[in-house]
């Protein structure tokens, strides 16, 4: 049997995905602590599939991992700590399947649509992992049908990577920041980095950089699209790569 099947985030929602039944958008959830650990951790490495995943800087000494208490569909945790590096796995088994009846609207999660069927598969979580604060080796995402964001955490290294979704860094300082997406948005909330690497490939890049833009040496693509941004030598103190595909670039500097 044949199936004709559609994996979206919020972004496709809001562009009027169609379905049987309205799901409300998550408010404040309530959580399901999954894993905590007060050993050291240097680096934390994250697998995630169809669901989001958030970093976030905390008040205490313990690194805690959250999921949504009213998650949609089934996952299973993995989590391992060797020699200061945390490794986290999140993989999505059966979404929550919902007979299509006349019109549904999603505001979040990943659906699956089978059309011959008339049902449609949901998947909806959000992973929350609070650091305790200090400077980490490394931050690395791997996300599937996700979106990602990191808030107010200082690593050596912030590596995102995603095929669906966005990727959000809010308060970030790192020596060299990487982001790679397929489609998707990349936005920055007065982040700081020496060294950019960020490619989207449909999609777009915006939002706020801290720092000075006569720092940075500048590399700008944007094909089949538009940016504010021009390539420049700068003082070389920084270094900054953007490209676009089928997308624009919008970024600013606090300086």
């Amino acid at each position: 049997m044949s199936k004709w099947s559609v994996k979206c985030l919020a972004a496709a929602a809001a562009a009027g995905l169609m379905l049987g039944m309205v799901l409300p958008a998550s408010a404040e959830e309530s959580m399901i602590r999954q894993y905590e650990t007060s050993q050291p951790v240097t680096s934390v490495v994250a697998d995630v599939e169809n669901a989001d995943l958030v970093f976030q800087k905390g008040t205490g000494n313990t690194i805690q991992v959250d999921s949504a208490a009213d998650a949609r569909g089934e996952y299973t945790y993995h989590f391992d700590l060797e020699d200061g590096v945390l490794n986290i796995q999140v993989e999505a088994g059966e979404g929550e399947r919902l007979k299509v009846l006349r019109g549904l609207t999603v505001d979040s999660g990943v659906v699956m649509i089978e059309s011959e069927t008339g049902y449609a598969t949901i998947w909806e979580n959000e992973i929350t992992v609070t650091l305790p604060e200090k400077v980490y080796d490394q931050i690395e995402v791997t996300g599937k049908n996700s979106t990602m964001k990191v808030g107010n955490v200082e690593a050596d290294e912030i590596t995102l990577e995603g095929n669906n979704g966005s990727a959000t860094l809010e308060g970030t300082r790192s020596r060299r920041t990487q982001i790679q997406l397929v489609n998707g948005s990349i936005e920055f909330d007065h982040s700081y980095a020496l060294d950019y690497d960020c490619e989207v490939r449909n999609g777009e890049i915006e939002g706020i950089l801290s720092g000075t833009k006569a720092d940075y040496r500048l590399e700008v693509e944007a094909r089949n699209g538009r940016s504010n941004l021009a390539n420049q030598e700068g003082s070389g103190v920084a270094s900054g790569s953007f490209r676009v595909t089928n997308g624009s670039i919008n970024l600013r500097f606090t300086g």
